[in-house]
C-alpha cells in the first residue's frame, strides 16, 4: 500500500461526519440511546421499591412514562 493511499484512507469522507479533532461522531452518538435505555430501565425498576399511592410513586411514574415517550430527560 502506498503512502498516498494510506493517507487518503485516514481522511473522513465528509466534514459533517468528522467530529471533534477529526474523530467520527458515531461512537459518541451511540452512547446516548444506550444511556437513555439504561436510565429508563433503572427508573422503571425503581418503581417497584417505592410504596404505592405516595407522592414519590406518582412522581416516579410520571417520569418513567415521559422517558418512555421520549419527552423526559435524565
Amino acid at each position: 500500500m502506498t503512502d498516498e493511499a494510506q493517507f487518503q484512507a485516514k481522511r473522513p469522507v465528509s466534514a459533517s461526519l468528522a467530529g471533534p479533532y477529526g474523530h467520527p461522531f458515531h461512537p459518541i452518538l451511540v452512547t446516548v440511546p444506550i444511556g437513555a435505555l439504561l436510565a429508563a430501565t433503572v427508573g422503571f425498576l425503581g418503581l417497584f421499591t417505592i410504596p404505592g399511592r405516595t407522592p414519590a410513586f406518582r412522581t416516579a411514574l410520571v417520569l418513567v412514562l415521559l422517558t418512555a415517550l421520549g419527552i423526559g430527560g435524565t
